[in-house]
């Protein structure tokens, strides 16, 4: 039996397990088997707190909500935008300590989550809601929050993946760098000029810069609504 094996077995336990395998081997390394491996137990003994590998997969997307803080807390002292940016601050970390949240939560319908996935995004919709947008806008602005976030995601892992240690992570760096360097300076000036900064956009700082920047924009079309009214 696994060594791992000491404690109680809890669904919490369990999903933190999971998260740690998903995060360090991907989403299709992740089974019933393979998680009872883990933890010292049968596969079947896991079957008592999860039916199935998809109820595995929605669970685990909660779970990944609570260690972020990311499901509703009741503090509604900090201005609105505060609280957006900290939402999704904690979005883009989660997803990107563990990549294969994004996949799940790409493939799963909204039907098939575990009650903390409606409930933090009930609680996205509150606070991007206390900014004083029209109905319309407040669907649009959550799209925008989303797909911003969904594509920051998937540069900042793509580029992560390049920026490793790793001698070939470095050479596929530089080539992609040169992808652009090799431009006709003359049609594409600024492009061959920023190249080195294309190449190695998608860090957490850059993300936050962009997310003010968009919580901005939200304040102003909120205010310009609430003039036009």
């Amino acid at each position: 039996m696994n060594a791992r094996r000491k404690n109680p077995l809890t669904r919490t336990g369990i999903l933190d397990t999971a998260l740690e395998i998903a995060s360090n081997e991907g989403l299709d390394a992740l089974s019933l088997r393979r998680l009872g491996k883990e933890l010292g137990v049968s596969a079947t003994a896991l079957y008592g707190h999860f039916e199935s590998r998809d109820r595995l997969l929605m669970s685990l997307v909660e779970r990944a909500l609570q260690v972020a803080k990311m499901l509703p807390t009741g503090d509604t002292d900090q201005p609105w935008q505060e609280r957006v940016e900290a939402f999704y601050m904690a979005g883009f970390d989660s997803m990107m300590s563990c990549p294969p949240l994004l996949q799940i939560l790409q493939r799963m319908p909204p039907d098939d989550f575990s009650p903390g996935v409606p409930e933090a995004l009930e609680y996205c919709l509150k606070i991007v809601a206390d900014a004083g947008l029209t109905e319309q806008q407040l669907v649009d602005t959550y799209l925008d929050l989303r797909a911003f976030t969904y594509g920051w995601v998937m540069v900042a892992l793509h580029n992560r993946g390049m920026r490793d240690t790793t001698d070939d992570a470095k050479e596929n760096l530089r080539m992609y760098q040169l992808g652009f360097e090799r431009r006709d300076r003359r049609r594409y000036p600024l492009t061959v000029e920023l190249a080195p900064h294309l190449a190695k956009a998608g860090s957490r700082d850059q993300f936050q810069r962009s997310l003010r920047v968009l919580i901005e924009s939200i304040a102003t079309r909120a205010a310009e609504s609430c003039d036009a009214r």
